[in-house]
């Protein structure tokens, strides 16, 4: 989420590159005395024509920045020819608005053909030079390796020749960290941004638009590097600032209550992160339009967090409303397309809405994904796990077990072996296996995930917990009744005290206790756990629950067994 180079940025180059000469333009224009053709329209190529470009560049407008550059060149290579200062510096600031146009093609043929030209009249190591060629190393920004090792052979030449505090050197520095992120390298992108921040604030000002820009883009580093909160307040104080100088509706001031409502997502804010998305969505609708891509980005955010909230009916609705947008607008199976029907099925999936048309959704939708998404991608992922939690939900055990093992290896081997998506997968399986009755494999499944389990979430998380009640199972299905027995009160302990007495799964504990203590022949004690059990789930289940009926089945067992004794 980190801002393109800012309208500020692409202002200060201007007048640092166009301002020191602008005075001199018509001068040497008078000096090269060549009139224009018979005929041809007049075209302003005097100092008023570089102040007007140099607006268009501070608001953003690079398509007018486009035209007007063109025409610049266009009339300064017939009066002044094409290897005239006044000419190459037009024909570079042409080149940038083509550039922010995101036409990269294009924008690094005309700086590939610029940049010997540029080196033989201002010299290798001018500014205009340094400029061109920082440029062009950003057009390659699909390979930010590359990129990053470029920036780093510019940096020194720049910082020697022009100083630290030059917007040049700056630029530099800022795409390096542009590209250290796009490297995953978040720590060294975040270095880089706080030396740039601080000549900003320095000679800047902490308030003006450039140094805001860089810290918007510091915030998204910090979230990458686990300070939050430092993000969080960096991206108010911003917003407060967009809000007081640009207004609450202008672009800037969007993107960044975009970023900040992301932030608070990842501190795990979510309802203030809620919150501030549904307010965000009708002022980008209004201003940005339904269909930008801005707006949909957002939707998307909402409706993640929505389902990471277990808000699954409001996701889905979301979801359905982003899914037709995405298909009018991109095609069915478009990658953002692919990945909005991916979530449409999560949420399905938590519902329990589960029949033959999510199934069929959910199998036309996984080779797309492996196709487009690639087959290790995480949505691509998702899909395979809400196809294989589909046969689940409709206790189809053995179709689940091979669709559930094949996702545990792809995830291991993508993610990692202990990656917490990995053991997820691997806990359903083993709760499959356990419903298969496949008791000795389920139980090396238990004991594989509880040290890892244990270790990431703590000794008494439910997460923890369901586990070994699960391995209690295994065992006393495999009747090693002692270990059940002491996994079975272990669990029923930490249930009481982390649930309390009266939770559905504190009343698991107490009806399989029952189980394994009847089993060795503990009859009193046996009954005193069953009628616990009973009496909770009549209470929270009602008499006609399957887990109810079950345990007045024990109880009623167990005091047969008890008046024949």
């Amino acid at each position: 989420m980190k801002p393109h180079l800012s309208f500020a940025l692409a202002f200060a180059l201007l007048v640092s590159t166009l301002g020191a000469d602008a005075g001199n333009a018509a001068v040497d224009a008078t000096k090269a005395g060549a009139p224009p053709a018979a005929g041809a329209a007049a075209v302003d190529t005097g100092p008023k024509a570089d102040d007007a470009l140099k607006e268009l560049f501070s608001q953003g407008r690079y398509a007018e920045a486009e035209k007007a550059a063109k025409a610049l060149v266009d009339g300064r290579t017939k009066t002044l020819g094409a290897e005239d200062k006044e000419t190459l510096r037009s024909h570079i600031q042409l080149a940038v608005a083509t550039f922010h146009l995101h036409k990269e093609a294009e924008a690094e043929t005309q700086l590939r053909e610029l940049l010997p030209l540029v080196a033989k009249v201002f010299g290798a190591e001018d500014r205009e030079a340094l400029r061109c060629q920082s440029y062009l190393i950003a057009t390659h920004h699909a390979k930010p390796a590359e990129v990053a090792e470029q920036f780093r052979s510019l940096l020194p030449i720049a910082t020697r020749v022009l100083g630290a505090e030059d917007p040049v050197t700056l630029q530099a520095r800022l795409r390096l960290a542009h590209a250290l992120e796009d490297l995953a390298k978040p720590a060294e992108a975040e270095h880089e941004y706080r030396q740039v921040l601080a000549v900003q604030q320095r000679v800047l000002g902490a308030e003006d638009l450039e140094t805001l820009s860089t810290g918007r883009s510091l915030a998204m580093v910090l979230v990458d590097v686990e300070k939050g909160p430092e993000a969080e307040a960096e991206l108010r104080r911003v917003l407060g600032i967009y809000t007081r100088t640009l207004g609450p509706e202008q672009r800037e001031t969007l993107a960044c209550m975009a970023e900040l409502a992301y932030t608070l997502g990842c501190v795990g804010k979510y309802d203030e992160e809620v919150a501030l998305c549904r307010s965000l969505i009708p002022l980008q609708t209004r201003v940005l339009g339904p269909d930008d891509p801005e707006t949909l980005r957002n939707r998307d955010q909402l409706s993640i967090t929505l389902l990471q909230q277990k808000k699954y009916a409001e996701g889905e609705e979301e979801l359905r409303e982003l899914l037709a947008i995405r298909t009018r607008l991109s095609g069915p199976e478009a990658a953002e397309t692919l990945r909005t029907r991916v979530q449409l099925g999560t949420a399905l999936i938590q519902q329990q809405k589960v029949d033959d048309a999510l199934e069929q959704e959910l199998r036309a939708v996984q080779p797309l994904c492996q196709r487009v998404l690639g087959p290790d991608d995480r949505d691509t992922l998702e899909n395979r796990e809400s196809l294989a939690m589909a046969q689940v939900l409709q206790e189809k055990y053995v179709e689940a077990e091979p669709l559930l093992r094949d996702l545990a290896t792809s995830r291991a081997r993508a993610l990692g072996a202990e990656d917490p998506e990995t053991l997820g997968t691997r806990t359903v399986l083993m709760m499959v296996l356990g419903e298969q009755e496949k008791d000795a494999e389920a139980e090396q499944e238990a004991r594989y995930l509880l040290p890892l389990v244990t270790r990431d979430f703590g000794p008494e998380h439910p997460k923890t917990l369901d586990i070994r009640q699960r391995l209690s199972k295994c065992l006393g299905y495999q009747l090693k009744l002692q270990e059940a027995e002491q996994e079975g009160r272990a669990v029923l302990a930490l249930r009481e005290r982390v649930l309390g007495p009266e939770h559905p799964d504190t009343l698991d504990s107490c009806h399989t206790l029952a189980l394994w203590l009847a089993k060795q022949d503990k009859t009193p004690e046996a009954l005193t756990y069953a009628q616990r059990a009973l009496a909770g789930r009549l209470k929270a289940l009602g008499k006609d629950d399957e887990d109810t009926q079950a345990s007045q089945r024990l109880v009623d067992r167990l005091k047969k067994k008890e008046a024949k004794a």
